[in-house]
């Protein structure tokens, strides 16, 4: 076998293709995330972890979260497999005791797609794009929901 005039032994031959394939498998991987959580046990999980827009990562952390871990997002389902999509994989949940959380993933500097996870619901997935300042206002909302607070008191 020649490849530019050169001839390739086997074992050149396969490292060849197996640094294509690895190439190939790297450029397809999943974006990476980053988890904060507060002592509630509940998580919001941001990506992708590159391009977080400090104005959010801000105001993550007013709400009393901190960062705890960041790798490479899985596609998991929710608790029914009523949903699919990129999240913290399943062992960093476990890991970290969280058991709801909000997932965020940054569109651009201002647009936002927001899912749900709660082992009740299973994982909601809404269809709009929200911006920054409408993402702030509903994250305190999904907070109290998994909290059981409504108009300020707890039920």
């Amino acid at each position: 076998m020649k490849i530019f005039g050169l001839k390739l032994t086997g074992i050149l031959t396969g490292l060849i293709v197996s640094f294509v394939i690895s190439s190939f498998a790297n450029a397809k991987s999943n974006p990476s995330y980053t988890l904060y959580k507060n002592t509630l046990n509940q998580g919001i999980v941001v990506y992708p972890s590159a391009t977080p827009q400090s104005k959010l990562i801000g105001f993550v952390t007013k709400l009393d979260f901190k960062e705890v871990d960041s790798g490479q997002t899985v596609m998991r389902f929710g608790t029914n497999r009523e949903n699919l999509a990129l999240m913290m994989p399943e062992n960093v949940q476990n890991k970290h005791e969280i058991k709801k959380f909000i997932l965020i993933q940054q569109l651009s500097a201002d647009e936002y797609m927001v899912g749900v996870y709660d082992p009740e619901w299973g994982l909601t997935l809404p269809g709009p794009i929200f911006g920054l300042e409408e993402l702030m206002t509903n994250i305190p909302k999904t907070l109290n929901v998994f909290n059981n607070v409504k108009d300020g008191i707890k039920t």
